[in-house]
């Protein structure tokens, strides 16, 4: 039987390309793709050759192949660490269909069509942005949609400064995740003392997402809101977009009425329950007023 011959690549040692991939990638890619062509292989220390490709018609064949013999699962055992051993992303054959099965609802009918009309509106908020007559960087472009996207659908913020604001933190956040090097470290061919450090890392990973799902649950209770929907929101919402969304739409502390004993906003100047004082308030326009001021901020009295 010959020997299937790979593509041709760069003859970089392979921890010299391991470093660009890590340290460079769109770069580095870019540059194997002007040399090589469309289809090229790639070595990284550890780990078999990897072979690349944007020609649009070996794409079609690869996604539309036999899944018997295009094993996608067997191809992302590197993200088992992250996303665990029944990762959709992880299976194949009849496990990847039955899983697949249980996933696919909320992407049929009526639940997508009703998000046709948000996500129509935010394509046309982002192509008024987009520049004409000159090249541009369209993955940037298109993530930024997507994010937009997820976070009026899935989130709900709908205000525009809002999700504006709450798009730009979790870009920051997400880039710090999204660099090729980030996936060597969970892989294989690293020496026993990587893997422990990684593992404590993980470990203590763990340790404060717990504490962060009990602190969200206390938390929200102290502040009268649903707790419980916002723990289950923070601990499954992934990317840690659920602790995001808490900390930026999380009400005031509440405090207690001195005469009936309400839990009663701190914003508020007078108990809705008993009609008691809470805080020093404005003869003329009721709004609460600081100690010190000698007028109102908000009417211009004189107090």
């Amino acid at each position: 039987m010959r020997a299937m011959t790979l593509p041709p690549g760069p003859a970089l040692h392979p921890a010299a390309q391991i470093a660009l991939w890590a340290f460079r990638p769109i770069s580095f890619l870019t540059s194997c793709a002007q040399r090589f062509g469309d289809t090229f292989t790639v070595r990284f220390p550890g780990y078999p050759p990897l072979v690349f490709t944007s020609d649009p018609a070996a794409v079609s064949e690869i996604l539309a192949g036999d899944p018997g013999t295009f094993l996608t699962g067997q191809g992302n055992r590197i993200l088992k660490p992250l996303l665990g051993e029944e990762s959709l992303l992880l299976l194949d054959g009849e496990h990847h269909k039955q899983r697949r099965r249980l996933v696919m609802p909320p992407f049929h009918g009526p639940a997508m069509r009703a998000a046709a009309d948000a996500m129509g509106a935010a394509a046309r908020r982002h192509l008024e942005r987009w520049p004409t007559g000159r090249p541009f960087p369209v993955q940037p472009a298109f993530a930024a949609l997507t994010l937009d996207v997820i976070v009026e659908t899935v989130i709900g913020v709908r205000e525009n400064d809002r999700r504006a604001e709450l798009c730009g933190r979790l870009t920051r956040l997400l880039s710090l995740g999204t660099h090729p090097s980030v996936f060597f470290f969970v892989g294989r061919g690293f020496p026993p003392p990587a893997r422990l450090l990684f593992s404590a890392c993980f470990a203590l990973f763990s340790f404060a997402y717990g504490f962060l799902v009990c602190y969200v649950w206390g938390d929200a209770r102290r502040r009268g809101m649903r707790h419980r929907i916002w723990a289950l929101v923070a601990a499954l919402v992934p990317n840690g977009l659920g602790f995001l969304a808490y900390f930026l739409l999380r009400e005031p502390v509440l405090r207690r009425c001195g005469s009936c004993g309400t839990a009663v906003r701190r914003d508020l100047a007078f108990c809705p329950q008993c009609g008691a004082g809470l805080a020093r308030a404005c003869p003329s326009c009721r709004k609460l007023i600081e100690p010190d001021w000698g007028h109102c901020a908000h009417c211009g009295a004189k107090l």
